[in-house]
């Protein structure tokens, strides 16, 4: 595989999952209340910038294990990292409060956009791939 192609399955995967996923992500959180009512501004501005670079860093890695790697380490990563985010995040299911299994939930569903994404970027067909980044960009600039 080529440099260009590379960088172009690259660019598609990191930019591609987030057009994707953070707009499903933002319209699902909006709809559960009291989620992140407690955070100010600065606190909700920088947890969104957290989770962008999870996501990129997320889509990053599974996209390269697509290309460079067999299946099952494929699907040994995202096994082995939806489990670290569930262990990360068991201490808020303690008390069973129904906005945060929701947003918990919402999170999944943005990996599961994410993963997809990266997976497609690295096993779709160049030809298919060339047809995309227009669409993305005119995405991107409206």
């Amino acid at each position: 595989m080529h440099l260009p192609e590379l960088l172009l399955r690259l660019g598609l995967s990191v930019f591609g999952g987030r057009v994707l996923a953070e707009p499903t992500v933002r319209v699902l959180r909006s709809r559960v209340p009291k989620l992140g009512q407690n955070q100010t501004e600065k606190e909700r501005k920088f947890a969104l910038f957290v989770a962008r670079l999870i996501g990129f860093a997320e889509r990053a890695i599974t996209k390269s294990l697509v290309i460079w790697a067999k299946p099952e380490q494929t699907g040994l990563f995202i096994g082995g990292w939806v489990a670290l985010k569930t262990a990360g995040s068991w201490g808020s299911f303690k008390e069973p409060q129904d906005h945060i299994q929701r947003g918990y939930q919402i999170g999944l569903l943005g990996n599961a956009i994410s993963f997809t994404c990266a997976i497609a970027a690295g096993s779709v067909p160049l030809t298919a791939l060339m047809a995309l980044p227009p669409l993305l960009i005119e995405r991107l600039i409206r």
